[in-house]
């Protein structure tokens, strides 16, 4: 199962994906899927430069906490 983080901050989560879940909601997701044994992937995405990007390693901390054994990001360049 692939789970994206966008951000860790619910108020950038907000802006960025309005009406969807919660940061701690998907870590949670994360915890309640892998105690059952269900392997995990975290998707960082989108990562926008100057937007999101200085949270990535803090958000690939908490996603492999929570218990995902593989992640992965997309980087968007906007010019």
């Amino acid at each position: 199962v692939a789970v994206s983080v966008t951000s860790l901050s619910p108020q950038l989560k907000h802006i960025m994906e309005p009406r969807t879940s919660a940061p701690a909601g998907r870590l949670k997701a994360i915890r309640q899927l892998t105690g059952h044994g269900i392997p995990v992937r975290a998707m960082v995405a989108p990562v926008i430069p100057m937007i999101n990007d200085m949270e990535l390693e803090h958000i690939l901390n908490a996603v492999k906490d929570a218990g995902a054994a593989h992640a992965s990001y997309v980087l968007v360049r906007l010019p």
